[in-house]
């Protein structure tokens, strides 16, 4: 019985060191902290936000896994497929898709032709739709406020008015019985 009230105490003299290594080891688990021990090529990629040029594939094409004509195919990619490059090497375009680093012959590739002034003024339309709309959203948002402004002007009227009726009344019931 002697050790467990000793325990105890001492459980009881520590409880907020324990208490907060306690709600130290559920935050860890609850804040999505994720350790990796090594990244590979496609975490990599992924973890450095790259950005590369688009491309566009001409024909149906093998993705390989090393930029040589021998290297084993990992992928097989249709023509018309969009392909962010991150990368040139011996004649190979080095990209990242479906997951895999993998790398395609030059030849097999075409730039993507992007109407950049077409991109831009549908930008620019979809800022000035944006605008509009937070424009009307604010007017409405006045409106509305005016609205309660008004509504409660005319609760404090009627009140007043009723005051007034009340006051009145009993002023000229307190004239009758004096005279």
């Amino acid at each position: 019985m002697g050790k467990v009230s000793m325990r105890l105490s001492y459980y009881m003299d520590n409880y907020k060191i324990i208490t907060c290594l306690v709600l130290l080891i559920f935050a860890c688990m609850f804040t999505g902290i994720q350790v990796h021990a090594e990244d590979t090529a496609e975490t990599a990629v992924e973890n450095t936000g790259f950005q590369g040029k688009l491309m566009v594939t001409s024909v149906d094409t093998e993705a390989k896994d090393k930029p040589e004509a021998e290297a084993a195919v990992i992928l097989e990619i249709p023509k018309g497929t969009s392909l962010l490059t991150i990368g040139e090497e011996n004649g190979w375009y080095e990209f990242y898709y479906q997951g895999k680093v993998a790398f395609i012959a030059n030849g097999d590739v075409v730039d993507a032709n992007i109407d950049t002034a077409a991109l831009d003024d549908e930008m620019k339309k979809s800022m000035e739709e944006g605008s509009a709309y937070i424009e009307s959203l604010e007017m409405q948002r006045k409106a509305l406020k005016q609205t309660n402004i008004w509504r409660i002007v005319i609760v404090i009227l009627i009140i007043l008015i009723f005051i007034v009726g009340v006051v009145s009344a009993l002023n000229k019931n307190k004239n009758n019985k004096q005279v």
